[in-house]
């Protein structure tokens, strides 16, 4: 299998990276995560403690708000990943997992697919 290499798009200070493993056309399995350019822990190593919980429409942390995505990324075309002006999805069946801005995680799969 194929992997991608990971593509970086600079948000909030860090750095927004994805691997993407394919099975010939298919994708197999997304990897996305956002490492701090200041250093430290990255984003899905904060798990709770990243405290986006408190102000998600859906009552969820950072992390599996991503996780959901890259889920939903294996299964479907990420061109159908469709996003506001403020980069949040409209797609009926992205938005009951995922409320978080996606424009930089879809930046960072369409990149990696291109390569």
């Amino acid at each position: 299998m194929p992997s991608k290499p990971a593509f970086p798009s600079a948000i909030n200070g860090g750095v927004t990276v994805a691997k993407v493993i394919c099975k010939g056309d298919d994708v197999f399995k997304v990897l996305l995560d956002t490492v701090r350019a200041a250093g430290g822990l990255i984003s899905k190593e904060k798990f709770d403690d990243y405290g986006i919980r408190r102000v998600s429409g859906l009552g969820k942390e950072w992390w599996k708000e991503v996780s959901f995505l890259e889920t939903w990324m294996e299964g479907n075309d990420i061109a159908a990943l469709e996003l506001d002006e403020n980069g949040h999805t409209v797609n009926a069946d992205v938005i009951y997992g995922a409320t978080i801005n996606l424009s930089n995680f879809k930046e960072a799969v369409q990149d990696a697919l291109s390569r």
